[in-house]
C-alpha cells in the first residue's frame, strides 16, 4: 500500500506517515510484488500500534532520532517502556474508578433521602403544622 493508503488505514494524515519515516520510526517504503514499493500489513500492524500509544499520550521517546530503528526493536522498546505506562494508566484508571463509584453511591443515597421526603410529604398542606401529639392545625 502507498503512503497515502497507509495513512487512511490507520487514520492519520499522509504527512504523520512521513514524519515517522523521517524518524526512523517507519521504515521507508520497500519493495513490493510488480516491482512497486509501499508497505504492507506487518508496517500498519506496527504503525497502529505506535499511533494507538501516542493517542493514549504515552511518551514515546523510544527511538534515537538520528538512526532508523529496525521493527523488533521498535516493538521491544514500545514494550519495555509502554507496558509498564500502560500498567500504571490501568492503575490509575481503577482509582478513579473507585472514586467515581463512592461518588455515585453518594448521588444514590441523596436521590433516595429525597424520594422518601417527597412521599412523607406528598399530599400535606404545606401550611398546616403538626401539634406536638401528631394533630394537624390549620390555619386558614
Amino acid at each position: 500500500m502507498t503512503v497515502v493508503e497507509l495513512a487512511r488505514r490507520v487514520d492519520i494524515a499522509p504527512a504523520a506517515i512521513r514524519y515517522y519515516i523521517r524518524t526512523g520510526v517507519l521504515p521507508p517504503p520497500h519493495p513490493l510484488a510488480a516491482g512497486s514499493f509501499g508497505y504492507d500489513e506487518r508496517d500498519a500492524a506496527v504503525l497502529r500500534l505506535v499511533v494507538s500509544l501516542r493517542r493514549l499520550g504515552l511518551a514515546l521517546d523510544v527511538w534515537p532520532e538520528d538512526r532508523p530503528v529496525d521493527t523488533a526493536e521498535l516493538i521491544s522498546r514500545l514494550a519495555s517502556h509502554a507496558g509498564p505506562a500502560i500498567q500504571a494508566r490501568r492503575r490509575a484508571l481503577a482509582r478513579s474508578r473507585q472514586r467515581i463509584d463512592s461518588a455515585d453511591a453518594r448521588l444514590a443515597g441523596a436521590e433516595a433521602m429525597l424520594d422518601e421526603a417527597r412521599r412523607a410529604y406528598a399530599g400535606v398542606d404545606p401550611y398546616s403544622e403538626v401539634d406536638s401529639v401528631g394533630a394537624v392545625d390549620s390555619h386558614g
